[in-house]
């Protein structure tokens, strides 16, 4: 089946499939890049989350001030 190719065939198939392969690794790279935007954005909630639940358990652990005042 590839005897039959001319020359300008295979090198056209060669530059398509090396156009395909930078493509392919281009976006590779962008998936990786917001992969990683992603899992730092989790990252910031997960630490905004602990400590808001830090931050409550220490308020409902802690009577406000003006309760014993009195």
């Amino acid at each position: 089946m590839f005897s039959k190719l001319s020359d300008m065939d295979c090198a056209n198939m060669v530059w398509t499939l090396y156009n395909l392969l930078t493509t392919a690794n281009s976006l590779s790279s962008h998936v990786e890049k917001k992969a990683l935007e992603f899992e730092a954005r989790v990252e910031e909630k997960r630490h905004a989350l602990l400590v808001s639940s830090f931050a409550r358990s220490r308020f409902l652990e802690t009577p406000p001030p003006f309760v014993g005042s009195q």
